[in-house]
């Protein structure tokens, strides 16, 4: 009987060691906390993540981890991508020449803007390099755990990749193969970050178009980024580029479109991440993959240069580097633009505002014509037309004639906006009480 070790519990190496048990194997989960372990062994069930799916007999939990990877060939790594470095340096010493590594994570390493599989060979010796293997494709572990219909791709040396391949293959769980390991780990990282960018669409309340739109541009930027960093182009069409963009995108299991969604609807993002028991990837892979674009420049082959100004809901930009066109896009922070989201005073709780000023509460989620911004003033609430003033003179002063600036805002911070601009009165900007687009500035001085 085939031995296998899955290093981490969550759902996806819970999922994992359910395929690899329904084919018989000898299958151990190894958790970190000793509680945790005790209680899904003791349960038969990881019911944290998957609850209702029971364990068969040959798959068990343990959190010892002295001689665990003793005499196994198969080391399955499904832990966060912020921590495999850790984990894998944990059980370095235990590696061994014969077996074969595998990463189920997906991301790039923050601190370093590594690809996983650059992480693993950092901490693991030369010579087991050709044995790293990365499993990776359009796949939710609710749906595998029950034995829902899915195709991955195992990625790697041909032989081990092969070798994978043939361990996790089922009539229901399908693995295709792929050498490029570069294209299938980036497709894997960006698509993440993508997802979020959709998700907000979706919290924005806009549409089928839109998020078409956002996956459409979002494998060609994918794609170009990519092929900067030496993957081929023709992996970002299969599985691990496009196929695994539209689930995470489209789907009601993705954690990273749950994101975007709550960012849409105007959460932030500690509560967002306190709230989940799962870890959306895309949330550090966002900034990771941005600073490696700003560093690869040219070799992306941009041509125009566009700054965004961003109230709140520029979160929208911060999470979608690479959807926006074919720009390498520069993010700018304008704090006096960060007043009001929606739903909330920025940092301030939606039953604060509306204690503190019932009457302004009541029209801006009511009667948004007769919303009167002046009361907020002071540390708690400052004046919103005095900040926008300070936002907007900030971005003139740090442009010359003829750049082209973008801001992203909504909400009664827009209408600040308009009516510093055009002089106009909050009445003439309509009564949606929140209205989300761009404003395109072109910069003009004397």
């Amino acid at each position: 009987m085939k031995k296998v070790v899955i290093i981490g519990a969550g759902s996806w190496g819970t999922a994992l060691g359910l395929v690899l048990a329904s084919k018989g194997y000898d299958v151990t989960l190894w958790e970190y906390n000793k509680e945790r372990a005790e209680e899904i062994q003791k349960a038969r069930e990881n019911s944290r993540y998957l609850p209702g799916v029971k364990f068969p007999d040959n798959l068990n939990v343990t959190s010892e981890s002295k001689d665990l990877l003793k005499n196994i060939r198969y080391v399955i790594f499904s832990v966060p991508s912020q921590v495999l470095r850790s984990v894998i340096s944990s059980f370095s010493s235990q590696i061994t020449e014969d077996m074969i590594l595998v990463n189920t994570a997906k991301g790039i390493e923050v601190s370093t803007g590594m690809r996983l599989s650059e992480v693993m060979k950092d901490e693991i010796i030369g010579k087991y390099h050709k044995n790293i293997v990365v499993l990776s494709g359009p796949t939710h572990a609710e749906e595998v755990a029950i034995g829902l219909p899915t195709t991955i791709v195992a990625a790697g040396q041909k032989e081990k990749a092969g070798e994978i391949q043939e361990l996790f293959n089922t009539k229901n769980f399908r693995v295709y193969l792929n050498e490029d390991i570069v294209g299938v780990e980036i497709g894997a990282a960006v698509k993440n970050c993508l997802a979020i960018g959709a998700g907000i669409a979706d919290g924005m309340g806009f549409g089928d178009n839109t998020k078409a739109a956002l996956i459409t541009r979002g494998i060609a930027e994918m794609t170009r980024f990519g092929k900067a960093l030496g993957a081929d182009e023709r992996t970002f069409s299969g599985l691990s580029g496009i196929g695994d963009l539209i689930v995470t995108c489209a789907s009601k299991h993705s954690r990273n479109r749950h994101v975007g969604e709550c960012l849409g609807k105007g959460q932030n993002i500690k509560e967002i991440l306190d709230s989940m028991t799962m870890v959306a990837e895309g949330v550090p892979t966002v900034k990771a993959v941005y600073e490696q674009a700003k560093k690869l420049g040219e070799k992306l082959k941009n041509t125009e240069f566009t700054n965004f100004y961003s109230s709140p809901m520029g979160r929208t930009i911060e999470t979608s580097q690479l959807i926006i066109g074919d720009r390498n896009i520069k993010i700018e922070f304008i704090e006096e633009f960060k007043e009001i989201s929606v739903g909330r005073m920025e940092g301030v709780p939606r039953e604060k505002f509306e204690k503190d000023f019932p009457e302004q509460y009541h029209n801006f989620f009511f009667n948004p014509k007769d919303y009167d911004p002046t009361p907020f003033d002071g540390e708690t609430y400052p004046h919103l037309l005095e900040r926008v003033q300070i936002g907007l003179n900030k971005i003139i002063q740090n442009h010359e004639k003829d750049d082209i600036v973008a801001v992203v805002s909504h909400g009664v911070t827009l209408k600040a906006i308009f009516k510093i601009i055009k002089n106009m009165s909050f009445e003439e900007l309509g009564e949606a009480p929140v209205l989300k687009f761009f404003l395109i500035f072109l910069i003009l001085k004397e």
